[in-house]
């Protein structure tokens, strides 16, 4: 397998490969839930917090432009959508993606 190849498996395949995992290290179904239908949460089968909040970082990442595993349907949805879920309201979403600016801009890890 080539290593394209394998970035686009996990591209499309990152969710489904993280629930197993996690079942794997066998921690509770919640976490593999979170880690399968983080970017599809329509399609879970409940919106445990877990899940929200995992949902709410990939957004929120994505719109920030750190979001390696993006494909076109999946593309950085609006933060907004998860946060209200959260029950963060719009100062307190601002202040959260400036702290994660601010975390990231001062970190020797290079995003793409």
């Amino acid at each position: 397998v080539s290593d394209d190849e394998l970035d686009e498996f996990l591209r499309q395949n990152h969710g489904p490969c993280g629930e197993r995992l996690l079942q794997i290290w066998k921690l509770p179904k919640v976490f593999g839930d979170a880690a399968r239908f983080h970017q599809s949460v329509e399609q879970a089968p409940a919106r445990a917090p877990e899940l929200m909040v995992v949902a709410f970082a990939d957004r929120l990442a994505g719109s920030l432009g750190y979001h390696e595993t993006a494909t076109e349907e999946s593309a950085a949805p609006d933060p907004l959508d998860a946060a209200g879920t959260l029950g963060l309201d719009a100062p307190t979403l601002d202040q959260i993606t400036e702290e994660v600016r601010q975390s990231v801009d001062a970190s020797s890890i290079q995003f793409v």
